[in-house]
């Protein structure tokens, strides 16, 4: 999996997450971060990965996928 996306450094943490949810898929991962989500206010995960704050939303979001979450 390339560990940048249009330019943004994926954190290895998050990748590791997204090729786990998707089976290893990479297209799927790739389509996940740049859809906007509406969970994220319509903000794609990709653009959130610049700062700590939105790497946390991100892996926070991935989780609560995980575990079915969606209060």
């Amino acid at each position: 999996m390339k560990t940048t996306i249009q330019g943004v450094e994926i954190p290895q943490q998050v990748i590791d997450e997204l090729m786990n949810l998707f089976k290893g898929n990479e297209d799927m991962v790739e389509d996940w971060l740049i859809r906007p989500k509406v969970s994220l206010d319509g903000v794609s995960p990709l653009l959130l990965l610049g700062s700590v704050e939105g790497i946390n939303e991100v892996l926070g979001m991935l989780e609560r996928m995980k575990t079915g979450d969606f209060s």
